[in-house]
Order: structure tokens, then C-alpha cells, then sequence
């Protein structure tokens, strides 16, 4: 994962990605990625950021204030991708249908896992270009406050306590850099530090209200988010922009980004590790869709 969802309030790209951020190669090989899970024969690195035969140390609670992995923390479905919903914006309506969302609700709007001011910060945003972006119907009072969502006019203590970054321009900065960090591309891991930028921006909403209302369900509206993201991710549809000294590039998470996207969702919703077990479920679930891509 990027950063701890109880870790330091400031998730600076700088100093906690290249720490923190899973490093599994979302670009690489589908052989070599089905070879990997072959050979771990059901262990997977603890950390998620060992390669392939290696094993991280084992991680635990007090690592980053977060409680014991358990088996009880919130899954997320595993579902095999709505043919009728792609998981971008442009499919959005469609996306509203399939989880059964009334127009003009106002329960959900439209989350962009990577924002378009994050992708061009200085000229303006095209329909076109925004319709193929990844995107996933977000509940509308955490997407709301997401550090990523509008522009703020200054700094604010108040919005780094909530969201994990004092301004949306300083969100779009850091996503921006995991974007073009030339280690992250090198590894092809660009997109799925990226992805879990966003998710870490929830997870830290999630740990302030925790704070203020312990033990609070996660709620329907909630539990459609999370289902509108897990269909997103199944799809994987890709990021195109441009990087300096590369030109236009198009970012898919692959196999294992979609694993460290899922489980950096599970994570976040939960405020808890997954199991090793359920790390080897999500990792073999998108192991086992390498040449049989949605529909």
C-alpha cells in the first residue's frame, strides 16, 4: 500500500509512496505474472512489495497503528466485469443502472481514481478525454470531501486532518508524480500508485470519522461505492496521458495492480491488514483472468 490509513496525517508522494507503495509490476508479463503466483503456491509477500519467491518481513499492527489482520475485515466481491459497464466515465449511466441508482438520487457522483487536472494541470478539460478515464460511483458525502474533489482556494489544517492533504492542487501534485516517477514506471507500478493515492484519501476520511462515531456499519450507499469500484478495477480501462521525456502513454493497472487496488480498498473501508490468506485470494482471483479479459 501507499501509506497507512492511521499513518502520517500528510501522505506526501515524496516521503511515503516510495516507502510504503506495493510494488508489484502492474505492466508486466502475464507469464511471468501467472508463473509468480505459480510458484508461490499459495504464500504471498506479506508486504506486497517483494518480488516474485521473496518474502517481506512480517508486518504488524504496531507497524502503523493498525489493528492484528484478521479474516473478519470487509471484502470486496471479486466480480467478474459488467459487459454493459466499462468502468470509465463515459460509462457512468450505464454504471448507475447495473447498482440500481435512481437519477437524481444525489446518493453518488462520479469519482475519477485519477483526476484530469492530475493528468493536464495547465489547459482545460476535454468531454472526450475525460469519458475514458477510470471512474466508479463514490458515495456522495466522502467524494465530497475527497482531497481530490474541487479546487480549495488555501491550504487548510482542518482538510489535512480529514483528508490527508491540505489542498486539491497538492492531491493532484502527488498523483501526478506517481504518474511520471521514473523508478514507478520502470517497475510499472505508475497507475497502481496512483489508484491507491485515491484510496488512501478515503481511508483517511474513514480514520477521522471513526474517530468521531466508533463502530459505524458501512452503509448501502457505501456498499454500492465499494461494488462500483470493484467493477471498475475488474475492468482495468486504461489512463492515457502524456510523460515527460516518454510522449502519450496509456497506463493499465494489469494483474497485480488490480490486486493492490482492491485490497488497498479493503483496507481503507476496514482500518485493518488483509489476511495473508485473502491477499492470496485477490492476487490468484486476477492471476486467473490473464487471458480471458472482460467481456
Amino acid at each position: 500500500m501507499v501509506s497507512s490509513i492511521h499513518g502520517p496525517s500528510n501522505p506526501s508522494y515524496s516521503q511515503s509512496s516510495k516507502q510504503g507503495a506495493s510494488q508489484g509490476n502492474g505492466t508486466e508479463n502475464a507469464k511471468q505474472f501467472d508463473r509468480a503466483m505459480s510458484n508461490q503456491a499459495g504464500a504471498s509477500p506479506n508486504g506486497g512489495s517483494a518480488g516474485a519467491g521473496t518474502r517481506a518481513p512480517k508486518r504488524t499492527a504496531d507497524d502503523a497503528g493498525l489493528p492484528d489482520r484478521t479474516d473478519t475485515a470487509f471484502k470486496l466481491p471479486l466480480q467478474r466485469p459488467d459487459p454493459n459497464s466499462k468502468g470509465t466515465y463515459g460509462d457512468r449511466e450505464h454504471e448507475k443502472t447495473r447498482l440500481g441508482i435512481p437519477t437524481g438520487s444525489g446518493t453518488h457522483q462520479s469519482e475519477h481514481t485519477v483526476p484530469f487536472g492530475a493528468l493536464h494541470s495547465n489547459r482545460p478539460q476535454k468531454s472526450t478525454e475525460e469519458s475514458a478515464m477510470p471512474a466508479y460511483h463514490e458515495a456522495t458525502p466522502l467524494h465530497r470531501a475527497h482531497a481530490g474533489t474541487g479546487p480549495s482556494s488555501k491550504d487548510s489544517e482542518a482538510r489535512l486532518d480529514k483528508t490527508g492533504w491540505p489542498s486539491s492542487k497538492a492531491y493532484r501534485n502527488d498523483q501526478r508524480t506517481a504518474l511520471q516517477d521514473p523508478v514507478a514506471r520502470q517497475e510499472g507500478t505508475s497507475l497502481s500508485n496512483a489508484t491507491q493515492l485515491n484510496q488512501l484519501g478515503y481511508g483517511q476520511q474513514r480514520a477521522h470519522e471513526a474517530r468521531q462515531n466508533p463502530g459505524q456499519p458501512l452503509s448501502p450507499p457505501n456498499q454500492k461505492a465499494s461494488n462500483s469500484y470493484d467493477n471498475t478495477i475488474a475492468h482495468d480501462p486504461g489512463l492515457k496521458h502524456d510523460v515527460p521525456g516518454l510522449g502519450t502513454v496509456t497506463d493499465h493497472l494489469g494483474p497485480r495492480g488490480q490486486a493492490e487496488a482492491v485490497l488497498a480498498r479493503e483496507t481503507q473501508i476496514s482500518g485493518q491488514y488483509p489476511t495473508v490468506e485473502r491477499e492470496n485470494e485477490v492476487r490468484k482471483h486476477f492471476a486467473s483472468q490473464i487471458g480471458n479479459p472482460p467481456g
